[in-house]
């Protein structure tokens, strides 16, 4: 069994080109469970799948629009970006089935993500194995999972591909392996202007941490200072001219429509500690939740890689992922769940990192331990401890609702025909169930 086991991680560390094939395979079975058969349409998904059609029966008519009616009856650049709506209007070109598209958009975007995740602990560790298990626990982690199939928050699925992604382009930028200051600049505001025109609300959330990951990273080493300073200014500066039409709006009118009141929707007012609770609670809600398990061993795993790096000073960059995600806590507890894509990313890189110094440990003291064996079990451990959130079942299914909704609406009725719902609001589901059943607007 153990010599089995050597084999087997022999086989999986014998390439970073091969760790990653195995790695996305894995994640790829692991994650299966997005292209279960339903209706993506549980949470905000109920908005989100409109506005996606919508999009691209704009697209469709060769001119894109803005309608009000998106959102099921409220302006939609007020909440949400476009560009996973983008996305998946051009992919629903090709499938022509706007579930399975965005199933298959989610899916994919989850396996990208396990890449971009093992490319950035394998930047900050140098370790196929550390690099490994983050990659893995990212992927597992029911608060990723759960915030996208259950809160139906889609768009997430691009944040949390793009998140890891800036970090490691920051992380590359500060250490000088991108070549110039005007490319290090380039690459990093155009990913974070895709996280901030994915959606406005959680990218200005994911974007603090992420600048004071920077800011880290810029105290940390004053030898480039001057490089990373103009890296900064010209990275800014692009992504204002990115962003302008919304940013220069916001800054130059925010009294108009009340900046603060808006931005105080999103926040809390005091420390929420069932936010915490929801946390570390296994295996984790089953139902909408403000958050959701991250994982016993993970949180275990990352406690004792912080515990290390502080006592040992072991590298100034995971120094700053564990500041990273003592910061990003605290901001969650005191503000907003909408920081936690940056959390669920600063713990399952400690975890990983926790996990090759617990292993070392083990290896001294257990006579027939071996790093490879303590590796596929502890990558093993990680899969149980969140089978929570890789066991679903399917989507549910609105046909009924649907079909109920076509017959009262007659198939003649095209050319600006609208149906009035006096008992429901922009939230309800059935402005977004009479498109998608009729393709005509409610109101």
């Amino acid at each position: 069994f153990y010599k089995s086991l050597s084999r087997l991680a022999e086989g999986v560390l014998a390439s970073d080109r091969k760790t990653i094939l195995v790695l996305i395979a894995a994640v790829a079975v692991l994650t299966s469970f997005y292209l279960a058969k339903g209706d993506v349409l549980l949470g905000d998904a109920y908005v989100f799948q409109p506005a996606t059609g919508i999009l691209k029966d704009a697209l469709s008519e060769g001119v894109p629009h803005h309608s009000f009616y998106w959102y099921g009856g409220s302006s939609h650049f007020e909440y949400y970006g476009q560009l996973y709506f983008g996305l998946a209007a051009a992919a629903d070109f090709i499938f022509n089935n706007i579930n399975l598209t965005i199933k298959i958009l989610n899916w994919l975007l989850h396996i990208a993500a396990a890449v971009v995740v093992y490319l950035l602990v394998s930047e900050l560790t140098s370790s196929k194995r550390a690099s490994f298990i983050a990659a893995l626990a990212y992927s597992v982690s029911y608060e990723h999972i759960a915030r996208i199939m259950l809160h139906g928050r889609l768009t997430n699925s691009a944040i949390y591909f793009l998140v890891p992604l800036l970090i490691l382009l920051i992380e590359k930028s500060v250490n000088g392996k991108i070549k110039t200051a005007a490319t290090a600049a380039a690459s990093a505001s155009l990913t974070a202007a895709a996280i901030f025109l994915t959606n406005p609300g959680d990218g200005l959330f994911v974007l603090i941490p992420a600048a004071a990951y920077f800011g880290i990273r810029f105290v940390q080493l004053p030898q480039r200072r001057a490089n990373i300073a103009k890296t900064a200014v010209l990275a800014g500066t692009l992504f204002l001219a990115m962003t302008s039409f919304w940013t220069v709006p916001f800054l130059l009118e925010k009294s108009a429509f009340n900046a603060g009141a808006r931005i105080g929707e999103l926040t809390s007012t005091g420390f929420m500690p069932e936010l915490f609770r929801e946390m570390v609670s296994f295996p984790g809600q089953r139902n909408i939740s403000p958050a959701y398990y991250l994982g016993a061993l993970q949180i275990i795993f990352a406690f004792y890689a912080a515990a290390q790096i502080l006592k040992q000073k072991r590298g100034k960059a995971l120094l700053a992922l564990t500041f990273l995600a003592a910061i990003t806590l605290i901001l969650i507890l005191l503000q907003s769940p909408r920081y936690m894509p940056v959390l669920v990313l600063a713990i399952a890189a400690l975890a990983g990192t926790g996990s090759q110094l617990l292993a070392v440990k083990i290896k001294s003291a257990v006579k027939i331990a071996t790093a490879d064996r303590i590796f596929i079990i502890f990558a093993a451990l990680i899969i149980l401890d969140s089978a929570g959130s890789i066991i679903h079942p399917d989507y549910p299914d609105f046909s009924a609702e649907k079909r109920i909704i076509a017959e009262k609406i007659p198939t003649s009725a095209a050319g600006g025909f609208r149906s009035i719902d006096l008992h429901s609001d922009r939230r309800s589901f059935y402005p977004s169930l009479t498109y998608l059943a009729t393709k005509t607007e409610s109101v």
